[in-house]
């Protein structure tokens, strides 16, 4: 995450928590929680939309993250994120 991606969400966090202070003063708490609720399933279904389309745009499982390779003749180097050599070496996160 860059710098301005950061400055992005720390800004539109803080925005829409200043929103929601402003509305529960308009509006009184039961309104505004009555509106949070419409809001927060509306998030809700965006986000199982999002991730029926990320299942549905990659059946096959054909995206591979995991790496292999060999560095001896009795080690494997894995690489998901962090690498771990299981073998000669016996290194866990370099």
């Amino acid at each position: 995450m860059t710098s301005m991606q950061r400055r992005a969400l720390w800004g539109s966090t803080i925005a829409v928590g200043v929103l929601l202070i402003a509305a529960g003063a308009y509006l009184g708490l039961e309104k505004t929680n009555a509106l949070s609720g419409i809001i927060s399933a509306i998030a809700g279904v965006l986000g199982v939309a999002i991730g029926i389309h990320q299942i549905l745009s990659n059946p096959s499982g054909t995206a591979n993250a995991a790496q292999s390779q060999q560095s001896g003749a009795n080690s494997v180097n894995i690489q998901g994120g962090r690498d771990v050599t299981l073998g000669d070496n016996n290194q866990i996160g370099k």
